[in-house]
């Protein structure tokens, strides 16, 4: 364990917390109890000033985040920010937004460092200076009042730039922000993806604290308690009543994100945290998305190697709260977030065969701080085995969201009910319920409406028929073209290098320079190096996909 982790164990305080709470029903009010000023900054984002702040004529000055560039705080993206925010022209910081507006305002209350990387890597001391004041537009992010402000930074192995990027935490309680303002008002316009996503964020910062085997203390178990019991009933009223229903429940939720945070303040986050960061480094995948890819995969590692322990009690708590069996609690558990947002794998955020290897590396370099706090200990190993588990092929509602094993079952499902369309033996009117009934026998499952089932594409209602198998035929003309190609050319080693320029040139001399000028058929048989063959397609995903899971 390194000295860091060591000495946030062994702290003995009960409970961190530091700001003053005010709820109010609108920024104006907001605005009005703490007399803006031209000596305040107010950092957000254009969409959130446009609707809430525009109109107020306030005097202070409002700098949106999306001038420093987009996504997540990184090293450039601060020092831009401080670039183009001189120290000495406020007094005051106000935080409107998500998880890396609190970050970033965070920084601009402490003293400037002589290099970003510096401080991330803990050279340069950290030092509050000016007040921070907080007001979340997620439902998640806790971060407004934690003592943790996250970035994306340049890796380094034992001082040593790796030429890597991942995502570290900046710990310290002098960047508590002073005072946090909840208002719901401010939620209403975020769309239900970074809603979702924000909330699901929440659930893991109580679920992580809850389950804290060093830093939880009753008060800040409380705390993770009431925001599970929150957000889950949040969630169970949305799946009963649909993705709207989430307005009637908007104070509840910035409430529990706001309890979520107090107890990671204290209690800590743990490996979902410290095995996503690399996620959002690399491939820049959204904080609470990334913290949702593995949140399940975790807690079924924890379930099965320490059953009796804590996990019980969170078993329980999720059956009491939700209404299900408590062995069956996490099931039920990734069952529920799942209708809430279909989570994706993650070779849908670029992640490759090499990452396996990679990423533990460096969650073992990088992230000890949130490994030390897991539940049950991980090695190397292990976390290859969860992010394997988490790239994971299964059937599901849409096929947009469809991995490639199960994408074709899809096509098969509109091509027979297309035909059947076409001949006359299936009218548009019996279509949803013949729909539903091959979704179960193809794919296993139960489609819980229209929306989910045949209303998804837009191909029938725009008049376009027998377009659906153009789809699947490209899957499977490709996989013989690349294996043809393969005979004279070492595409694995091309691409690891980022060299597509060979397959383009390949592609240009099959296909391309033709056009229209050859028939289908010439152009299939040119692509594949000859006669169309979809054993090429079916052994490589039987190779693929038995590698992957030991088939």
């Amino acid at each position: 364990m390194d000295a860091f982790s060591a000495s946030l164990m062994a702290d003995k305080r009960e409970i961190v917390f530091a700001p003053t709470v005010y709820k109010f029903q609108t920024f104006a009010q907001m605005a009005e109890e703490f007399q803006l000023n031209e000596r305040d900054v107010v950092l957000t984002n254009e969409f959130i000033y446009t609707p809430f702040m525009k109109e107020l004529g306030l005097k202070c000055s409002f700098v949106f985040q999306e001038k420093f560039g987009a996504g997540e705080p990184s090293e450039a993206m601060i020092q831009t920010m401080y670039d183009a925010i001189p120290y000495d022209s406020y007094d005051r910081v106000i935080a409107v937004g998500g998880g890396a507006i609190m970050d970033l305002c965070k920084l601009l209350g402490c003293k400037r460092p002589d290099s970003v990387h510096e401080l991330y890597y803990k050279r340069f001391p950290v030092v509050h200076e000016k007040d921070v004041i907080a007001i979340p537009t997620t439902c998640g992010t806790g971060s407004e009042c934690t003592n943790i402000s996250v970035a994306i930074v340049k890796t380094e192995i034992d001082g040593q730039l790796t030429g890597g990027e991942t995502k570290l935490g900046l710990v310290s309680d002098d960047i508590i922000p002073n005072k946090v303002c909840l208002i719901p008002e401010l939620i209403k316009t975020l769309p239900y993806k970074p809603f979702a996503c924000s909330a699901i964020d929440a659930l893991v910062h109580a679920t992580e604290s809850f389950l804290s085997p060093h830093r939880k203390t009753i008060t800040s178990e409380m705390f993770s308690v009431k925001a599970m019991d929150m957000i889950l009933k949040g969630f169970k009223l949305i799946d009963e009543k649909g993705q709207d229903a989430r307005f009637e429940y908007l104070d509840e939720f910035v409430t529990a994100s706001f309890f979520a945070g107090i107890a990671f303040l204290k209690a800590g986050c743990g490996p979902v945290h410290g095995m996503s960061f690399p996620l959002g480094g690399t491939y820049h995948v959204p904080h609470g998305e990334s913290n949702y890819m593995l949140f399940g995969a975790i807690l079924r590692y924890y379930d099965r190697n320490d059953p009796n322990g804590e996990i019980m009690k969170f078993k329980r708590l999720v059956a009491d709260i939700t209404g299900c069996q408590a062995e069956n609690a996490i099931g039920y558990l990734c069952d529920l977030l799942q209708r809430i947002l279909p989570l994706r794998p993650l070779r849908d955020c670029g992640f490759t065969e090499a990452d396996f290897k990679a990423f533990p590396l460096s969650v073992e370099a990088n992230q000890q701080r949130l490994m030390t706090n897991a539940y049950y200990p991980f090695d190397l190993a292990a976390e290859e085995e969860i992010y394997r588990a988490v790239n994971r092929a299964e059937p599901s509602l849409i096929r947009t969201e469809a991995d490639e094993l199960t994408y074709s079952l899809h096509i098969m499902v509109r091509y027979e009910l297309e035909k059947a369309l076409m001949q006359g033996t299936l009218t548009v009117a019996d279509l949803p319920a013949a729909w539903n009934a091959k979704y179960k026998e193809y794919l296993g499952v139960d489609v819980p409406d229209d929306t989910h089932g045949c209303l998804q594409d837009i191909h029938w209602a725009m008049g376009d028929m027998g377009y659906f198998p153009s789809y699947a035929l490209g899957s499977a003309y490709s996989a013989q073209a690349v294996d043809d190609l393969r005979k004279t050319m070492d595409l694995d080693a091309q691409w690891a290098e980022g060299n597509m320029q060979p397959l383009k040139d390949a592609l240009r001399s099959r296909v391309w320079q033709y056009g229209r000028a050859k028939e289908p058929q010439w152009l299939v048989q040119s692509l594949c190096g000859g006669a169309f063959d979809a054993a090429h397609y079916t052994n490589y995903l039987k190779n693929k996909y038995t590698e992957l899971y030991g088939l």
